[in-house]
């Protein structure tokens, strides 16, 4: 059937070689067996659009006659109800019931009036072939009237949900059986298994029937709480993870929930120990294997050992240099490391703080003696050293006190004036003139020129600070002395 929309023209392919359609809606016989690719073309002045569909063409059969039958024995009269179960499609039936009778009905019901065993036959056909089967009825002596005795055991009686119980029918003299399962559901089944999905006390009731009557039978099934499934979880850690061989590598199991374990160390060797010690004694790369169980499932964990080929022991040796060693607190303290083959370090600065850094530095707040020790680890062994560090009481900063005096402060040009440093607590001092000149003298001399008024400053420094002082010099224009000439007599 074409769906198709908004097409002008249609070109439908059938896959099989045959002229194509210029219509979808058409009837298309395949004479072949095969699978067949259908293509559809549709256009319009704007687009086209195709769509595939497969085609499956089979082998015409033969049917296969089959059939059951509600009973297989009893005693006269047998009423048996024959259900055909063929295959393949058959279009006729042919019944032989083995007592001179015969139908062509699908699912005929046929009576037994004598004890004897009868061979029913089944034939069926269509236009590919016919095909039979035959079974047995067995008509018994009509006996004595037998009641049926129901009876079964049940295999648990009691569990957690969801709860699978096996029913075993042991009535004697049924021909049929009924059981209710207590939570609404039923099987005609002899041995059925049965699941019981809540908890709960459930009353099992088995009926069994024979043409002469019934029996019963209860029993109770209890249901608990469904458990939780707790899965073990495969975890583990190694002291070492690579080395040079013999290399020994304990094992830790760090799983939780597990019953039991099972250890690959993968070079062929295994072990059930919970905290196995193995050593290996050839250089590789090893995949271990942790698989640990419990009743309700596995896990399993892997990881990698690297050995390597055994080298000579080469041991770190442990060295540093400190700057400063002593100072007031608080002293900051530069640690450089000068080991040698070492992989990793440790230093312990003695105040209770570590660090791992290659090249710490490290400030001491509080006076004393610290020993500083460093730690240098390599796969061969480890080597320390140690050293002191002496820390002072911080000493109270002391600033300079800028004083000096000269000598003379006033004079005639050139006046030559000698600076005499009376500062306190410096540690070097720097002069200005006031002439552009300067000095870093303690006591200077300095001659001035030109007449003039010039401010000398003088500053004291040290290591805490600086300060200064100022005095101003007035040097004089130069005196004309007149001498009188003496008078002449």
């Amino acid at each position: 059937m074409d769906y198709s929309i908004n097409q002008s023209t249609e070109l439908l392919d059938f896959g099989d070689g045959s002229p194509k359609s210029s219509t979808a809606n058409v009837t298309h016989t395949y004479t072949t067996p095969g699978t067949y690719t259908a293509n559809l073309t549709v256009t319009n002045d704007v687009s086209s659009d195709s769509m595939l569909k497969t085609i499956t063409v089979v082998q015409p059969a033969a049917p296969i006659a089959s059939f059951t039958s509600n009973k297989t024995t009893g005693v006269p009269p047998l009423s048996i109800a024959f259900t055909d179960t063929s295959t393949g499609l058959p279009t006729s039936w042919s019944w032989k019931f083995g007592d001179g009778t015969s139908s062509t009905d699908r699912n005929p019901t046929h009576t037994y009036s004598l004890a004897g065993d009868y061979t029913v036959n089944l034939t069926v056909s269509n236009l590919n072939g016919t095909d039979s089967k035959t079974a047995v009825i067995t008509v018994l002596e009509k006996e004595i009237d037998i009641l049926p005795t129901a009876d079964f055991t049940a295999n648990p009686t009691s569990g957690s949900a969801p709860l699978s119980v096996l029913f075993t029918d042991r009535s004697q003299n049924a021909t049929s059986r009924s059981w209710k399962f207590g939570d609404g559901t039923t099987s005609t089944d002899r041995n059925p298994t049965h699941t019981y999905s809540l908890a709960g006390k459930y009353t099992v009731n088995l009926t069994v029937s024979n043409p002469n009557g019934t029996d019963s039978k209860t029993a109770v099934i209890t249901v608990l709480e469904k458990e939780i499934v707790i899965l073990p979880t495969a975890d583990f850690n190694t002291n070492v993870t690579s080395g040079y061989a013999p290399l020994a590598v304990l094992f830790t199991d760090l799983s939780q929930n597990a019953t039991s374990r099972s250890w690959k160390f993968g070079d062929g060797t295994s072990s059930t120990d919970r905290n196995p010690t193995h050593t290996y004694s050839l250089a590789g790369d090893y995949t271990v294997n942790l698989t640990v169980s419990n009743p309700n499932g596995t896990d399993s964990k892997t990881a990698v050992i690297n050995v390597l080929e055994k080298e000579i022991v080469i041991l770190p040796v442990a060295d540093f240099t400190a700057s400063p060693t002593s100072g007031s607190a608080p002293l900051s303290v530069q640690f450089n490391d000068r080991s040698q083959n070492a992989l990793s370090r440790s230093w312990n600065f003695g105040d209770g703080t570590t660090s791992a850094d290659r090249n710490p530095t490290h400030t001491y707040s509080l006076e004393g003696k610290y020993t500083v020790s460093l730690t240098v680890r390599n796969l061969d062994g480890i080597n320390s050293k140690t050293a002191v560090i002496t820390v002072l009481e911080k000493e109270i900063d002391i600033l300079p006190i800028a004083d000096f005096t000269a000598n003379p402060t006033s004079g005639s040009a050139p006046l030559s004036v000698l600076f005499t440093d009376r500062s306190q607590n410096a540690t070097s001092r720097s002069w200005n003139f006031g002439d552009g000149t300067t000095s870093t003298d303690r006591n200077p001399a300095h001659t001035y020129s030109l007449a003039g008024d010039y401010t000398v400053n003088l500053t004291a420094v040290n290591t805490n600070g600086t300060d200064s002082k100022t005095a101003v010099i007035t040097v004089l224009e130069l005196s004309l002395i007149h001498i009188s000439e003496p008078t002449r007599q």
